[in-house]
């Protein structure tokens, strides 16, 4: 038995309408699942142009655990859920923070681990590892200074080959091996 058909009945599946997206009622009492607000995660799914949102919620009455996902591209926000949980509310700020979902509806969204002035959202996959601006202490100015940094390479392409397949010749013998003629025995077994 597959681990789909196992689950099924506590699974639930969504339908968007009119731009939210509407669950089926649960078979137990839906404030059961709302007591407790445990994270919000987001994973950047840059291939795919979808970032990826999981919230974890926590029953400790009845012992129960309900995963809300949904995915959202950059230019669609998705509904706070700090009016239900206040707990949401650092959890969605990080995820502005790192990856630039932006919440609708959001009491205080605003950076809560980079700086004011940074730009951009580092956990994404299109930001550059080096960053956009250096912050460094200049010993002549006596102060700390902001600079542009200035990129290698505008575009990381990954290469998924094996460091093996870099090599052109990497499955060629060193030694071409001696062509056989119809009949000839390997040269092993002369």
């Amino acid at each position: 038995m597959d681990l789909n058909s196992r689950l099924s009945s506590h699974r639930v599946d969504t339908v968007p309408q009119g731009g939210h997206c509407t669950t089926r009622p649960l078979s137990w009492s839906p404030p059961a699942a709302l007591e407790s607000f445990r994270t919000t995660i987001c994973c950047d799914g840059q291939n795919f142009g979808m970032s990826g949102i999981v919230y974890n919620l926590l029953s400790l009455r009845y012992n129960s655990r309900v995963r809300v996902k949904t995915y959202t591209d950059e230019l669609t926000p998705l509904d706070s859920a700090v009016s239900v949980h206040l707990a949401a509310n650092w959890y969605e700020r990080e995820v502005w923070d790192m990856f630039g979902v932006f919440f609708a509806n959001h009491p205080d969204l605003r950076r809560i681990l980079t700086d004011y002035g940074f730009e951009g959202h580092p956990f994404r996959k299109d930001f550059p590892l080096s960053g956009y601006v250096e912050v460094r202490y200049d010993d002549e100015l006596k102060r700390v200074v902001a600079e542009p940094v200035e990129l290698a390479q505008e575009f990381r392409k990954f290469d998924l080959n094996t460091p093996w397949e870099v090599f052109p010749a990497y499955r060629e013998p060193k030694e071409p091996a001696p062509k056989l003629e119809a009949g000839d025995l390997a040269p092993d077994k002369k």
